[in-house]
C-alpha cells in the first residue's frame, strides 16, 4: 500500500549522436565525450560531472535541482567558461540531454542553467496498486543453494537484489470528474506508452515514491512485466468496463548501483 503520488524521472539517453559538450575556458575549445548509455538522472549527472572535469583544466560542479530537473554547471574557481551550444549543433551535441537550447552560445560567466528540464518524468494519474516496497521484497541473484560434506546449507550468488512491483492503473486521457482520485491527463495515454518504450531498453530510471519530496528516490530498471519476464515487452489493458482506460499490470522494478 502507499498512500503518496508517485513519479518516476527517466529518459536520460545518450546515444553517439548526442555524446559532446563543447567548452572553452579561455585557450580554446574543448570538446567533452559523454559516454553513451541509458541512465538515471542522478547517475546521468554523475557521468556528466566526471566527464567534464576529466576533460578540462578548472575543476567543476555539476548539481540538478530535483523539483525542476534543470542542470546547473559551476566552475570551482569562479573563473568564466563559454558553453558552446550554437557552435555545435547538430553535431553529437549532448546540450539537448543536459536541457540547454541551442541557439546561442553561452559566455561571460563561471556557471550556466540549463533552459528546460533533463530527461522526462512520468506521473502516475493514479496511487500506485498492489504496491510491495524494496525493503520487504527481496531475492538472492542468481543464487543457487549448495550443501557442504557435513549438510549445511550455503547460498552461493550474485548478491541480495531488492525489487519493487506496481500496478498502474487509470491511465487515459479522459476528463475527470471533480474531486475525483484520477489526476486529469489529456495525454497521459500517450505518456505512459512512452514511459514503458522506455522501460523495455532496459535503461536507469528514478523511482520516487512521493513528489512532493523529490530527494527521496531509488534507482532501477524494469525487471518484469506479465507480457515479459525479462522485462522486455509490455501490454497496456484495457478496462472492459471502462473504454479508455488502461493499465500496466503488475510491474516488477530492481533497485540498481551505478544506472
Amino acid at each position: 500500500m502507499i498512500d503518496t503520488r508517485s513519479v518516476f524521472y527517466y529518459g536520460n539517453v545518450v546515444e553517439v549522436t548526442s555524446n559532446t559538450l563543447r567548452i572553452n575556458e579561455g585557450a580554446a575549445d574543448v570538446d567533452v565525450t559523454i559516454p553513451s548509455g541509458r541512465y538515471s538522472l542522478s547517475r546521468y549527472i554523475e557521468v556528466v560531472s566526471t566527464a567534464i572535469n576529466s576533460s578540462l583544466s578548472d575543476d567543476y560542479t555539476v548539481i540538478v535541482d530535483r523539483e525542476t530537473r534543470l542542470v546547473t554547471i559551476i566552475n570551482d574557481q569562479a573563473n568564466n567558461f563559454e558553453l558552446k551550444v550554437a557552435d555545435i549543433f547538430p553535431l553529437n551535441s549532448g546540450f539537448p540531454i543536459l536541457g540547454f537550447k541551442t541557439e546561442v552560445n553561452l559566455s561571460g560567466a563561471s556557471q550556466y542553467t540549463s533552459d528546460s528540464a533533463s530527461g522526462k518524468a512520468y506521473f502516475p494519474q493514479m496511487k500506485l496498486q498492489k504496491y510491495i516496497d524494496f525493503e520487504i521484497q527481496k531475492e538472492y541473484l542468481n543464487g543457487t543453494v549448495k550443501e557442504s560434506a557435513d549438510g549445511v546449507p550455503e547460498v552461493v550468488s550474485f548478491g541480495l537484489v531488492e525489487f519493487m512491483s506496481c500496478n498502474i492503473i487509470s491511465i487515459t486521457n479522459r476528463e475527470m470528474i471533480i474531486n475525483s482520485p484520477m489526476e486529469n491527463n489529456p495525454t497521459g495515454y500517450e505518456d505512459a506508452v512512452s514511459f514503458m518504450d522506455y522501460l523495455i531498453t532496459k535503461g536507469g530510471i528514478e523511482f520516487i515514491p512521493d513528489r512532493d519530496n523529490r530527494d527521496s528516490f531509488t534507482t532501477c530498471i524494469l525487471e518484469s512485466t506479465p507480457r515479459s519476464k525479462s522485462g522486455i515487452g509490455y501490454r497496456l489493458e484495457e478496462n472492459f468496463k471502462l473504454l479508455g482506460f488502461y493499465e500496466t499490470g503488475t510491474l516488477t522494478f530492481r533497485k540498481t548501483e551505478g544506472l
